[in-house]
């Protein structure tokens, strides 16, 4: 197989995985503060491509670093997706499950 279709297989299956969690349920506090997505070490090549590809189809999307000195200096990598559109549902229809 070519290193370009291995490179597209990934990221389609990456791109699978993140739809398959923003298609699930959001909380009040998701539509509020955006659905976080830990980033798997396997994904971090393909980060860039990622942002953009949602941002292009009208996401809001940061990807954050957090180091905590309290355990070891864990390190936290992951992503931030929001919806500008989600703010304009209604409060009773999100708590409805409503799904995008």
């Amino acid at each position: 197989m070519s290193q370009m279709k291995e490179v597209y297989q990934d990221r389609k299956r990456i791109v699978d995985v993140i739809n398959d969690i923003l298609e699930t349920t959001w909380t009040e506090y998701d539509f509020e503060n955006g659905k976080e997505l830990d980033v798997p070490p396997s994904w971090r090549i393909h980060i860039g491509y990622l942002i953009r590809k949602y941002k292009d189809h009208g996401w809001i999307v940061t990807r954050n670093i957090t180091i905590s000195s309290e355990s070891s200096h864990t390190r936290r990598d992951y992503l931030n997706f929001k919806n500008p559109v989600f703010k304009q549902v209604p409060r009773e229809l999100r708590s409805r499950h409503v799904k995008m």
